[in-house]
C-alpha cells in the first residue's frame, strides 16, 4: 500500500537503529545508505549535496525497516 506513494518522489528516514525509545536520527541523502533497490535520484534537486533518495520497491522497503526505519517522508511537491 506504501510503495505508490513513495515511487520516485525524494524520500526521508526517520530511523531508531536501537530502538524507538533510543536516539532516532533524520536521513534524507543516500551516500551511505547502500540498500538494493534504493535509487539515487538526480543530484540537481538538492545542489551542493548528496543524492536525494527513493524507495521503488518491497526490497528497499523492508530493507529500510530492517535498518531501523519508522518513518518515511516525501515531499510533497
Amino acid at each position: 500500500w506504501m510503495l505508490p506513494h513513495l515511487h520516485n518522489r525524494p524520500t526521508s528516514l526517520v530511523r531508531a537503529p536501537d530502538g524507538i525509545d533510543r536516539e532516532r536520527f533524520f536521513q534524507k541523502h543516500s551516500a551511505a545508505l547502500k540498500l538494493q533497490g534504493i535509487t539515487q535520484l538526480d543530484p540537481s534537486l538538492d545542489p551542493g549535496h548528496p543524492s536525494l533518495l527513493a524507495i521503488n520497491s518491497a526490497e528497499a522497503l523492508v530493507g529500510a525497516v530492517q535498518m531501523g526505519t519508522v518513518e518515511f517522508h516525501t515531499w510533497n511537491a
